[in-house]
C-alpha cells in the first residue's frame, strides 16, 4: 500500500523534487544535546568498576575533567539545599494550617450522644455463611 504523504496547497501537490531541495537547503541538522556532568561523574565512579574491560576505554565511562567534576558537585549541592528548602517551606506551612483544638469535653460529649443514638444491631443468624453452605 502506497499513500502519497506530501502535503497538497490549492489541490496541487508538490514535486518530491522540490521538497528534497528545500529540506536539504533549509533544515540544519540538530546539535547532541551537551553530556550530562552529573551522569558522567556518576558513570564513572559507581558503573565503571563493573564495565568488562573489553568495553572500559568507551568515551561513556571516561573520567571526568576536573572542571566537569566540580560543577557537577556544585549542581548537585544545589539541588540538594533547594530540595531541602523546599521541604522546611512545606513543613511552615503544614504547621500553619494545621486548626487549632476542639475542647476535649465538647467532643468527649459528642461522641457519646452519638454512641448512644446508633447502637450495635444483632446479627440476624448464629453461623457465617461459609459455614451455612456447608451445612446445606
Amino acid at each position: 500500500m502506497h499513500q502519497d504523504l506530501r502535503r497538497s496547497f490549492d489541490g496541487i501537490q508538490t514535486n518530491a523534487a522540490k521538497v528534497r531541495s528545500l529540506l536539504a537547503a533549509y533544515l540544519e541538522p540538530l546539535q547532541p544535546p551537551p553530556p550530562n556532568l552529573e551522569k558522567k561523574q556518576q558513570m564513572y565512579n559507581k558503573v565503571r568498576p563493573y564495565v568488562p574491560s573489553e568495553f572500559a576505554p568507551d568515551p561513556l565511562y571516561a573520567a571526568p575533567i576536573d572542571g566537569e567534576e566540580r560543577h557537577a558537585k556544585e549542581a548537585k549541592q544545589a539541588r540538594h539545599s533547594a530540595s531541602a528548602n523546599k521541604k522546611k517551606i512545606d513543613a511552615v506551612v503544614c504547621d500553619e494550617a494545621k486548626v487549632a483544638p476542639v475542647d476535649c469535653e465538647e467532643e468527649n460529649e459528642d461522641r457519646t450522644n452519638v454512641s448512644k443514638a446508633t447502637s450495635a444491631q444483632p446479627k440476624t443468624g448464629t453461623r457465617s455463611r461459609k459455614r451455612a453452605k456447608k451445612d446445606n
